[in-house]
């Protein structure tokens, strides 16, 4: 992996020169100014607070894919561009209830497609006393109010990038919703190749929007498929309270899981963590939790939170062939 390293007042070139800008670009722009208007405008109306974290974090900042940090060197120390905010987020919510970022992700994905991007949007909460189905119920109607926003005050540029306004007037919660079993189940049913335990590769969510006619959460995954710190279903220990957000033509835009509130087991999953291995292959270590598991042992309780890929959104309100045309 490569390592970026500049002296106190430089920025790390991260592209090159942009290409020039087109009409497409700019009725884009216009929508994704209404998407990010329409998520504030809900989040704030929901009681969340709005935090500013920070772009440059250790690794005890990573929580999604260890895998594919960045890694920066500063005067001698090393640092990582932002993958996550969740783990600046979780201590302020024990202060403020409920808090939201909206901040520039940065990740070395290992594959170039039509769903990843370098560096891209990432639309993270964090609440307390709320259980999954209580965030779900957040995201639908979030989804939701971000759609109206961009249909009521950018739709010219919506019929200009030749979007069916019909089909995104029609969305209405509440979402479909299936546990991962049912997935797995379904999927077999028509024809799919998969087994318990798998996890689910975009033909297999579209597959399963299709299915369903629109949005369709999917719930209660393999623990081994997620990160330490999504808590355990105390009534099936395989599985996670957690799910995804999946669109009809894009897959999954959002993630979102409980936290696990025992200290024990968050720290016998930490120790077990296939993630957690990946950031000891990377030089670090479990000791980079330490904090974390104090923050727990202090104070823990009920707790969820999700994240949004932005441009997944972008891309499926506006009907484009790829993120790359969102960012």
């Amino acid at each position: 992996m490569g390592t970026a390293t500049f002296a106190s007042g430089y920025l790390p070139v991260l592209d090159t020169i942009p290409a020039q800008p087109t009409i497409k670009s700019a009725h884009v722009a216009r929508v994704k100014a209404a998407l990010l208007r329409s998520a504030q405008a809900t989040l704030d109306r929901e009681g969340f607070t709005q935090i500013m974290p920070p772009t440059l974090t250790t690794l005890s900042g990573a929580c999604g894919e260890p895998g594919t940090l960045i890694p920066v060197n500063l005067d001698g120390g090393r640092s990582y561009l932002r993958q996550t905010s969740q783990l600046h987020l979780e201590p302020l919510m024990r202060m403020l209830g409920r808090v939201y970022s909206i901040g520039r992700s940065f990740r070395a994905e290992r594959i170039s497609d039509d769903r990843h991007l370098t560096e891209f949007t990432l639309l993270e909460a964090e609440a307390a006393g709320m259980s999954l189905s209580d965030l779900m119920t957040i995201m639908e109607h979030l989804v939701v109010e971000m759609v109206t926003g961009a249909l009521n005050s950018a739709s010219e540029h919506l019929r200009a990038l030749g979007t069916d306004t019909s089909v995104l007037a029609k969305m209405t919660t509440p979402f479909a919703r299936m546990t991962y079993d049912e997935a797995i189940i379904v999927l077999q049913n028509a024809g799919h190749f998969i087994e318990w335990g798998e996890d689910l590769k975009n033909r297999h969510e579209l597959a399963l929007t299709e299915i369903v006619g629109g949005p369709l959460f999917i719930t209660h995954y393999p623990l081994e498929l997620r990160f330490f710190t999504m808590k355990v279903d105390r009534s099936d220990p395989r599985r996670a309270l957690c799910c995804d957000l999946l669109l009809p033509g894009v897959g999954e835009i959002m993630g979102a899981s409980e936290t696990e509130s025992d200290p024990a087991l968050l720290e016998g999953k930490l120790r077990s963590s296939k993630g957690v291995r990946q950031i000891e292959d990377l030089g670090g270590s479990a000791s980079d939790y330490a904090w974390y598991l104090e923050m727990h042992k202090q104070s823990s309780g009920q707790q969820a939170g999700f994240g949004m890929g932005f441009e997944r959104l972008v891309r499926a309100v506006c009907g484009l062939s790829s993120v790359a045309e969102c960012a």
